[in-house]
């Protein structure tokens, strides 16, 4: 499983693991979605729009390799101020930034 978080919910000793639907009020849906499609089923890659919402989530959910692609992501943009990339390496420890 790509998150300890979600391993923890779906198969630890949560009450989500008996639930046929998950319910959240701390992220919005369209945000989710986009950092799943970052890794299931067939990877896409993060844009300068969606790589601040998709850190914070992978964060939040401890996604290793989807923070891994955040940090390919912004060393390789052209268009983000070298600013905002700190911010994001300042927030999310990226060592290469």
């Amino acid at each position: 499983m790509h998150s300890p978080v979600f391993s923890k919910m779906f198969f630890g000793q949560f009450i989500e693991r008996e639930k046929m639907e998950v319910e959240q009020s701390h992220y919005l849906l369209q945000e989710f979605v986009q950092l799943l499609l970052v890794f299931f089923p067939e990877p896409i890659e993060s844009s300068d729009q969606t790589v601040f919402f998709i850190a914070k989530l992978a964060d939040r959910f401890e996604i290793k390799g989807v923070l891994n692609a955040v940090e390919k992501h912004l060393l390789a943009s052209r268009k983000l101020t070298n600013e905002m990339k700190l911010r994001v390496a300042e927030s999310y420890r990226f060592d290469q930034l």
